[in-house]
């Protein structure tokens, strides 16, 4: 028989992602709290969490049970909503899932242009998650979120694709790179520039889509340079170039600003090399709110504009 304390103790830890923040949540002292936990891999004779830094995540076996939690206790939290009547004061909370893999000022700069009068109104607060692409399906599922930004297509049947984005991927790199260049040598054929180079490739690491695209162009444009740097974190690949570490292939608008400061210079005259998709997804059988609207009608006008 189960404990359902054990089952809303790991419930809160994998919904706060730690014991620290699930120990002030529930008011019990971190030591009984992790024996809890203990208590419940033991019982249920499956390992739930695993390390992550400072933090913990849930293991392939935790996804599944915590999925089972959430359509246990998730209902508590809709009526402790009602009983703080949050709806009587009239905020609106707008909840927009982020994957990871996207870059984050380009995304923020995106909804901050799509709800800029809504941002005005104190009464709507928007939600940014950012989270693996199946971890952030999966809370859509589960209504948790909105809406889905993701360079993934949702890959099930049950969601839809309502817009989409082709950001056009360029070569970039700082500028002193090129102190010895003349302007027109940046208009010769890319595998010729980075021939002439002194410098590697920075890139998103293995398992990254950008990271896939880039070594399916390099095959094909039979390029081959040494990657001097890679990181998960697409804002890092964004600064290490920014710093002159390498060259890199990135959506033109993630760098839009160095670009026209002059800090970054485009390869190959600015040459397209390819598009990498951002996809708005929604569940398909649910109504187009007034939120998803927007976001689709906003996509397809800076669509447009490309």
């Amino acid at each position: 028989m189960f404990n359902y304390n054990h089952l809303f103790y790991f419930f809160s830890v994998a919904r706060l992602g730690g014991i620290i923040k699930a120990a002030r949540y529930l008011r019990i002292a971190q030591p009984s709290l992790t024996v809890q936990i203990k208590a419940l891999e033991a019982h249920t004779k499956r390992k739930l969490f695993r390390k992550a830094g400072r933090g913990l995540v849930l293991t392939p076996d935790g996804e599944v049970l915590y999925s089972i939690c959430r359509r246990m206790f998730e209902p508590v939290d809709d009526l402790t909503d009602f009983l703080q009547d949050k709806e009587s004061r009239g905020q609106k909370t707008i909840r927009i899932g982020v994957a990871d893999e996207l870059e984050r000022p380009f995304v923020v700069d995106l909804i901050r242009k799509i709800f800029r009068k809504e941002f005005m109104n104190q009464d709507v607060q928007v939600r940014m998650t950012s989270d693996k692409h199946r971890v952030l399906l999966d809370r859509l599922r589960w209504k948790e979120l909105d809406v889905l930004l993701s360079n993934f297509t949702p890959g099930a049947d049950d969601f839809t694709v309502l817009a989409e984005i082709l950001l056009p991927i360029v070569a970039v790199a700082h500028r002193s790179i090129f102190k010895n260049f003349k302007k027109s040598q940046t208009r010769e054929p890319l595998s010729k520039v980075l021939q002439s180079l002194d410098t590697g490739l920075v890139l998103p690491t293995s398992e990254q889509k950008l990271r896939i695209e880039s070594e399916i162009y390099l095959q094909k444009a039979r390029i081959q340079r040494p990657v001097v740097f890679e990181s998960d974190i697409l804002s890092a690949v964004v600064r290490a170039v920014v710093e002159g570490v390498g060259v890199a292939f990135l959506p033109k608008h993630y760098v839009q600003k160095e670009l026209t400061s002059g800090t970054l210079v485009l390869l190959s005259d600015g040459q397209k090399l390819w598009n990498h998709a951002i996809y708005q997804i929604a569940p398909k059988k649910q109504q187009l709110d007034l939120v998803n609207s927007e976001i689709r009608d906003y996509f397809r006008l800076f669509k447009a504009k490309l």
